[in-house]
Parts: structure tokens; sequence; C-alpha cells
């Protein structure tokens, strides 16, 4: 009788831990060597898209946060530590925390691919300060720095911390150096550096103004944040359509004309994969559409420098 009840109480043990081990399994991944949810992060000013993502696929875990809060991160962080599968922001943002990273064998990224989304930059302008700006229309970029720099033009544009900031530096720097695929060394073989951080310093100074860093807070504070903000059509349309002072306000289109392009950046590897091929369907580009941004046109260059030059702009302007 004892052997018999000693036997049941083994058998009983060996269904638990079996079921145990099973959900452990399942708890991190089934053995694919991570968290069983994929785990996506995105740049803030896709929030609303990611936030609807988020929702509707249990598959991924979203995170919503600055690109340069990200990037910094992972740009130290081991492999095993970056806790990242995939990476939805404007601009290639894996390929730039590659290229902060150094060699190709610390890459954590695979190639983005084409682009989901896009939206040009445009200026948007009191026309209380279109004579201070003295530029036509469309806006020279290069024009708009050098009003910056010599006529105390105050140029609102989103922080350097967020992916349009660092995109709207970009854009500034190619006008000026009248060439989009401008190289590292540009930056200390002509003035290019020096004229930039004069630019990006005047920009941060206004934005320490409320509403010099949102074209949400320009609106609300009006001229007196800031004479004009640079920004994507995407962020500025649609605020502007249903705002009381949009008669005060002139939008621009830039030239040369530079836009930011949506990209998802996969982790290298079946995670990855995996994450981008959920990325990559119709509701989020639909999402993506409702929210203002544009179908990239094939072939269509997005007027901005490669990724490597980008990280270099990050450096010379935090």
């Amino acid at each position: 009788m004892a052997a018999r009840v000693f036997a049941f109480v083994v058998a009983i043990a060996m269904v638990l831990g079996a079921i145990a081990i099973r959900g452990a399994l399942d708890d991190d991944g089934g053995g694919d060597d991570g968290p069983a949810q994929l785990r996506l992060v995105c740049a803030t000013e896709l929030a609303a898209v990611c936030e609807a993502f988020d929702k509707a696929e249990p598959a991924v875990r979203v995170t919503i946060e600055a690109a340069a809060v990200t990037a910094n991160r992972l740009i130290s962080a081991t492999p095993a530590d970056a806790g990242i599968d995939g990476w939805l922001a404007p601009g290639p943002w894996g390929a730039i925390v590659d290229a902060g990273r150094g060699t190709a064998a610390e890459a954590l990224f695979a190639g983005t691919g084409a682009a989901l989304a896009r939206s040009p930059f445009v200026l948007a302008v009191w026309k209380t300060s279109r004579a201070l700006l003295g530029c036509a229309d469309p806006a020279d970029l290069a024009c708009v720095g050098d009003a910056v720099r010599a006529r105390g033009f105050r140029l609102g544009a989103a922080a350097d911390d967020q992916a349009e900031g660092v995109l709207a530096d970009a854009a500034l720097a190619a006008a000026h150096a009248k060439n989009p695929d401008f190289a590292t060394n540009d930056l200390s073989e002509t003035d290019l550096s020096d004229w930039l951080t004069v630019v990006d310093t005047s920009m941060d100074r206004v934005g320490g103004n409320p509403g010099g860093r949102s074209f949400t807070g320009l609106l609300a504070f009006g001229p007196a944040a800031a004479d004009a903000f640079l920004g994507t059509e995407a962020v500025i349309a649609p605020q502007l359509a249903s705002a009381a002072r949009r008669s005060e306000l002139d939008v621009a289109t830039v030239v040369p004309g530079a836009a930011a392009d949506v990209l998802v950046s996969p982790r290298i590897g079946d995670r990855g994969e995996r994450l981008a091929r959920l990325v990559r369907t119709d509701r989020v580009l639909a999402a993506l559409r409702a929210n203002g941004w544009q179908s990239p046109r094939s072939g269509e260059n997005d007027g901005l420098p490669s990724a490597g030059v980008l990280q270099a702009l990050r450096d010379l302007t935090k």
C-alpha cells in the first residue's frame, strides 16, 4: 500500500514538473532565445500609430520613447541587454545605432528595406515674421539658417532627442552643404560644422521658450515662442487645419526637398524578421495614412545624408 501511494505521489510530481517546465518555456518564447512577446520600440512621433498596433496585436509588446533615448541606450548595450526586436521611427535609426556601435560584428539590426510612409519637411511661419525671414517661397533652408545666424530669426524645431529634431538638423545641414550626400569629413573640412552649431544653438535657445519645441506649443503661445517652426507636414498640417490662429501662419515648402521616412529596423535574427512582417501590414500602413503620413513614391530620395553622417550630426548637436 505504501509503495503504491509513493508511486502515485511521484507521478503527480512528474506531471506538475512538466507543467512548470512548459510554462517556463512559454514565458521565454518557447526556447526562442527571448520573451514570448516580440518587442517593438516606437519613436514618439508615431505614438498614435503604435498604440493602435499594440492594442490590436497581442503577440507584440510596444514601448514608446524618444528616438535618441533609445539610440543612446542601444549604442552601449550588449546584444543580450538590448531588449528590442524591432524599431519603428522616422529615419534609419537602426543603422544610426549600428554606426555608433562601430564594427559590423557589433551590429544589432538588419537592413530597413523600403519606407512604410513619408512626410516632407515644411516651414510654418508667422506672417508677422516673414519680413525678418527674408527668404522666398519655397523657402531655401540654407537661407533660413542664414536668417537665424545673421538676422536673429527665431526658428523652432523638435528637440535633439526626437527623431524629427535630428532629421531637421540634417535637412538644414544638407541645404547649406548644397549636397544631401555630404560626408562626415565635410563637417571638419568646410564651414558646415560651425554653421550648423550656431543654428542649432539658437534653436536650443528658442526651445527654452514655452512652445519653442513643438508645433502644438507654437500654436498655443503664438509669435512670442518662435518666428517659425520647421517640422514634418504629418505633424503640422493636421494641427493647423483645426487651429484658431491658422490664418496668421504661412506654411512654406522647403528646398532642397527633405522628408522623414518611416522605417522599421528589425533586429538581426528570426524574431526581428517576424516582427517586421507584422509591422509591414495593411493595418499599420492604413494607420500611418490616417495620421498624416503619405505613401512614399518609388525611387524618391529623402534628401538627407547617410546614417553614419546622421550619427555624426547627433554628436555635434547634442
